[in-house]
């Protein structure tokens, strides 16, 4: 775009003056111009492996460290390449699950890393796998229920239709059934951060098929007090009525879920879901050899070792403490 450094008079003076950063910035270039070829090429990198040919974890821990992802087919390969004698991916596959590895679409992965991150996506595929006489996946799906531990409904709080993770098919059906019971059933929708009743407009709300009392009650849900505007006798304080009839409406909801097996079993799913699938991954805080640190001069904390350990093993990152907690030295 700016044409060959070489020829550029401002970078040749500056060269002439003997600025450092001029003549290191030219040798990148070839005389006609072109980056050399060390910066032309992008540098490959091929893990090197001197263990025993026979130590399949040593090489499955070098493929997925320096990969970050770890193939079947791409680690029984290298096996093969270092003269290993295992042949088949079964083969990898049950030596490699006998040592503290799982197996997740086709790549295997260390069980401190499958049992962390989201794990709902990992459990599903399990289960999947199970279904069809898969006992390897029938273990791995036990061990992410046991970190997922789930709840049960009778020790989830807040079982309320306002909630946003509450299906929204089983607030539809309660308000049919109870609220809206004259009037006949209910279709909502979520839409522009709204529960709505579907095919009307927010704004046209007293034009749909309900009764005062579910059009207040769809307020409620919206945190919108302009369509919550519940009769009350000329003593009665607006806002003590409307929390009297938002407890009432909770109440008539969990006992409603309550009532059946299955919307139990629902609500439960949704709650875990979405509070209960995230296991936050750790890393040790034990010292971490660093290559020409003098030991008795520079000392990690433990912190900054974790912190240290999170970037290798996400082959970088962000290392964000707090000021004064120590990110340098």
């Amino acid at each position: 775009t700016h044409g060959n450094p070489h020829t550029h008079l401002g970078l040749r003076k500056l060269v002439k003056q003997g600025v450092v950063g001029a003549e290191r910035f030219l040798t990148a270039f070839t005389r006609a111009g072109r980056l050399i070829d060390g910066l032309a090429k992008a540098p490959t990198f091929a893990p090197r492996f001197r263990g025993s040919k026979h130590d399949l974890v040593a090489q499955a821990e070098l493929l997925y460290r320096t990969e970050r992802a770890l193939p079947v087919a791409r680690l029984l390969a290298f096996h093969r390449e270092h003269g290993g004698p295992l042949r088949t991916e079964a083969e990898v596959i049950s030596a490699l699950t006998r040592k503290d590895w799982a197996l997740d679409e086709g790549h295997l992965v260390p069980v401190a890393d499958y049992l962390s991150g989201h794990l709902w996506p990992k459990y599903d595929r399990a289960a999947a796998r199970a279904q069809d006489g898969d006992p390897l996946a029938e273990r791995q799906g036990r061990q992410l229920l046991e970190a997922i531990a789930p709840v049960v409904f009778d020790d989830i709080d807040g079982v309320s239709p306002r909630q946003g993770w509450i299906p929204l098919d089983h607030v539809q059906a309660w308000l049919s059934e109870t609220l809206n019971g004259y009037y006949g059933p209910v279709s909502l929708e979520r839409r522009d951060g709204l529960v709505q009743v579907a095919g009307v407009d927010y704004d046209d709300l007293d034009a749909a098929p309900l009764g005062p009392e579910a059009r207040w009650c769809i307020g409620w849900i919206n945190h919108d007090k302009t369509v919550f505007k519940p009769k009350k006798r000329r003593h009665e304080d607006i806002d003590e009525k409307r929390l009297a009839m938002a407890k009432d409406w909770e109440q008539s909801f969990r006992a409603w879920v309550a009532s059946d097996e299955a919307r139990k079993r629902a609500v439960e799913d949704a709650y875990n879901r979405t509070f209960r699938g995230y296991v936050a991954p750790t890393y040790a805080d034990r010292p971490l050899p660093i290559a020409r640190w003098d030991g008795s001069t520079v000392k990690l904390h433990p912190h900054q070792a974790a912190g240290a350990r999170r970037l290798l093993a996400n082959r970088g990152g962000l290392l964000a403490f707090d000021v004064g907690v120590g990110k340098t030295y």
